[in-house]
């Protein structure tokens, strides 16, 4: 079975199950509405009618809406998290950072008035006998 029938086929399962809840929805009402005054029935009908409606409609409305900023390409784009720039420390010292620090497993760190670097140490190989 290729991927499309699967697609195929998952979308004709969600369409039964949409319309089979649908009507077991429509059923369940019926029964309900044959147990009570016919003035509750208008009321129900003249609220419920539009409420589905407007779920419905702020659903499709909020679907596409996301889709027109995704197809924009500026989805994730727009966030409150600034990423944390590492120029400079806390006291406002000029960062200079080795190359191998980050694989280092020793760091000699040093200040020099306005500046802090931060050097790779060599650490020979210990071998237990």
């Amino acid at each position: 079975m290729s991927v499309d029938q699967g697609s195929s086929l998952r979308r004709i399962f969600y369409i039964i199950a949409a319309i089979g809840g649908w009507v077991l929805f429509a059923i369940e009402w019926v029964r309900v509405s044959r147990q009570t005054a016919h003035a509750d029935e208008i009321i129900l009908v003249i609220v419920l009618v539009p409420s589905l409606l407007l779920i419905h409609i702020g659903a499709y409305s909020w679907i596409g809406h996301n889709k027109r900023v995704a197809a924009s390409g500026k989805r994730g784009l727009i966030t409150r998290y600034v990423s944390p720039e590492f120029s400079r420390d806390y006291l406002g010292r000029a960062l200079f950072l080795d190359r191998n620090v980050n694989e280092s497993r020793e760091i000699l760190i040093s200040i020099d008035g306005e500046t802090k670097s931060y050097q790779s140490v060599e650490v020979p190989e210990v071998v237990l006998q």
